[in-house]
């Protein structure tokens, strides 16, 4: 694990984060530049990032922490597929989720 997603890369500035993932061993996801999160449960979870809507689907999936502040994104579970929606065709605010998702 980098020295900056333990510190936090935001250190407090929102707005300042940059996107980033890391997979390790498809067992620990984490994300940087999560801007919302928009749904989770064992098979899936979804979160706005500044890049686009970011889906992540496989088994056991369970979120062990989320900062919207600091814009991360912890996910533990086996991890079968993650895949974007892009920046420019996200959803407007309080449109409908699975509208967001079949598009």
């Amino acid at each position: 694990m980098s020295g900056e997603w333990e510190k936090g890369k935001s250190n407090g500035q929102a707005g300042t984060v940059k996107h980033h993932i890391t997979l390790q061993q498809r067992e620990l996801c984490m994300v940087t530049g999560v801007v919302e999160m928009i749904s989770f449960d064992e098979k899936a979870v979804v979160a706005d990032t500044r890049m686009g809507m970011l889906s992540i689907k496989g088994e056991n999936l369970h979120v062990k922490r989320v900062s919207l502040e600091t814009e991360e994104l912890e996910v533990e579970g086996t991890v079968h597929q993650m895949s974007y929606q892009g920046a420019n065709q996200r959803g407007k605010k309080g449109e409908n989720f699975m509208k967001r998702l079949v598009r």
